[in-house]
């Protein structure tokens, strides 16, 4: 969000009274002298003071008094045209209620010429729910880290002697089975021919047919019509690349349902199997569940992904912003989407570094293009998280206004 330095003239004073009052967010006018000159409804019910209470006095009753020195040296240099950044933004900034209680806020800056005179007009944002919105989020997601973490470690060893087996043809069936067994993924290893020959009992409780019915049939028949093709092209790549590529695919269930799955395959040269790892794209778990409930519950877009631009999670919030789904945004470049300019994707690109120099979140704006052609201007804050020794983005996507009149712009028809 940026505080443009332009001095509003206000010509129409009955329609900015309309949209000062208006306004959800707190506004306050302020003079050269930092009184109050004028509050709407909204600041009333933010700070607990009726306008009788507060106009004409100093904008000190509102910020706490360790952050006074500190605001009003904002002000004084904003009144001097030397300041363009929100407040918000670049400090810890407080507000402080009339029954003494302080809160997180975000304050933005702007010129008026009102009835003739140059002011400030002040939006303020309460940040409460945002800040307890990340607090929890931070606190969630080190729990998720940490069963990524073990689950990437157990699943790596598995993987590792399932695909060494796999292409040396030399594992017993006793130890097939308890490699399967230990295993929190559908396991499945086909023939040449396209047929599942191995099986763990994981494809039952997720799909509910048996596993002589899974065997039944060429297993890209339980494969969604409009998935096949994207898995038959990656089939072919298997021998290419000698490693495991991730799919996103829905399959079919016994109750005539598709569900959608992440498949991870590889492949052997020698005898011409495929190794099938597959898992749920709604996490398991009744804890690690309501960590997603709560990653989906939030307005801002949450997404975890690898360097290759792979989606773990693309949460609720992301597909409302951008129209795309995990599936989409994993089959496709999606930074190619969502900016289709190539000099912005390369701006975006290269502020990525600054996220690799950092331990903490790095924020910037950015502008985007949805999925209907929609322009939408978003803060988006990234951090890395180093999982077994691999480089993953977590980032979270706000939406905020447009610089100009429009909130949105359509580009596409």
């Amino acid at each position: 969000m940026k505080t443009k330095q332009e001095k509003l003239e206000v010509t129409d004073q009955s329609i900015f009274y309309k949209l000062f009052n208006s306004s959800p967010d707190s506004m306050i006018v302020i003079d050269n002298n930092e009184s109050i000159n004028l509050i709407n409804k909204s600041t009333e019910n933010l700070f607990g003071y009726t306008r009788e209470e507060i106009l004409g006095k100093s904008v000190n009753i509102i910020i706490p008094e360790r952050y006074r020195s500190k605001f009003q040296s904002y002000v004084d240099s904003f009144f001097n045209n030397s300041l363009s950044k929100p407040i918000g933004l670049e400090m810890d900034l407080h507000g402080l209620k009339k029954d003494g209680s302080e809160f997180p806020i975000e304050v933005n800056l702007g010129w008026v010429d009102l009835n003739g005179n140059t002011v400030i007009i002040s939006t303020i944002r309460d940040l409460s729910d945002r800040k307890r919105l990340e607090k929890e989020l931070r606190k969630s997601y080190k729990i998720l880290e940490q069963k990524i973490i073990l689950k990437a470690e157990e699943n790596d060893k598995v993987n590792s002697a399932l695909k060494t087996a796999l292409e040396n043809n030399e594992m017993s069936q006793k130890n097939m089975d308890k490699i399967f067994a230990l295993s929190n993924d559908m396991i499945g290893i086909t023939n040449a021919d396209g047929y599942f020959i191995h099986l763990n009992s994981n494809w039952i409780d997720f799909l509910g047919w048996t596993l002589d019915e899974l065997a039944a049939k060429p297993y890209i028949e339980f494969v969604h019509q409009d998935d096949q093709k994207l898995l038959k092209e990656n089939i072919d790549k298997i021998n290419e690349k000698n490693e495991f590529i991730n799919l996103n695919l829905r399959m079919e269930t016994k109750d005539e349902q598709f569900k959608e799955m992440i498949w991870k395959i590889t492949g052997s040269n020698k005898n011409k199997s495929i190794l099938i790892l597959a898992n749920s794209s709604q996490v398991k778990g009744s804890e690690t569940q309501s960590i997603v409930n709560i990653i989906n519950s939030i307005d801002e877009g949450i997404t975890f992904s690898d360097k290759n631009g792979h989606f773990e999670i693309f949460n609720t919030g992301m597909e409302k912003i951008t129209g795309y789904t995990i599936k989409d945004a994993n089959n496709v470049d999606f930074s190619k989407l969502i900016y289709p300019d190539g000099k912005d994707r390369q701006n975006v690109l290269d502020g990525l570094n600054l996220v690799l120099e950092s331990s903490d979140f790095v924020s910037s704006d950015t502008e985007i293009i949805t999925k209907d052609g929609i322009k939408k201007y978003l803060i988006v804050s990234t951090k890395i998280i180093e999982i077994d020794g691999e480089k993953k983005f977590l980032s979270i996507y706000e939406e905020r206004q447009s610089e100009n009149s429009g909130d949105e712009k359509k580009l596409v028809n």
